[in-house]
């Protein structure tokens, strides 16, 4: 499936997306929504999705100096995730559904695969 093989563009476009839609969209929570402790869930989101907009932004840059700090990035969205699976199914609230923090999830999977490749690619080839 060589068709399917992300860039260093195509993850950049993906980060900043993600980083924007999710910050918008945790925003809209945080202020409509009363403080209780699920409130503490979308400042934690709004901070995955700031880091994913930085991600995008600086992305070739951490693939060729860090790429451990994106790997562990994936990594802690991935464990966000899973909790997130859990206090959606115990929330029994209307409108929330354990699906979306698994296909959030195969995409998290899925990013970090193909972000330890390109890393492992642009330390095989000489940086102009």
């Amino acid at each position: 499936m060589a068709f399917l093989r992300e860039t260093v563009r195509s993850l950049r476009i993906y980060f900043v997306f993600v980083g924007t839609v999710g910050g918008i969209a945790n925003v809209v929570v945080l202020l409509g929504a009363a403080p209780n402790p699920i409130t503490w869930l979308s400042i934690i989101g709004l901070g995955f999705a700031l880091t994913s907009f930085y991600l995008g932004v600086r992305l070739k840059q951490l693939l060729v100096a860090s790429p451990s700090l994106v790997t562990g990035v994936l990594v802690a969205a991935g464990a966000f995730l899973v909790i997130m699976f859990f206090v959606d199914a115990a929330s029994g609230v209307p409108g929330t559904t354990p699906v979306q923090p698994i296909v959030g999830l195969l995409f998290t999977w899925y990013l970090w695969r193909n972000v330890r490749r390109l890393a492992a690619e642009m330390h095989r080839t000489p940086q102009p």
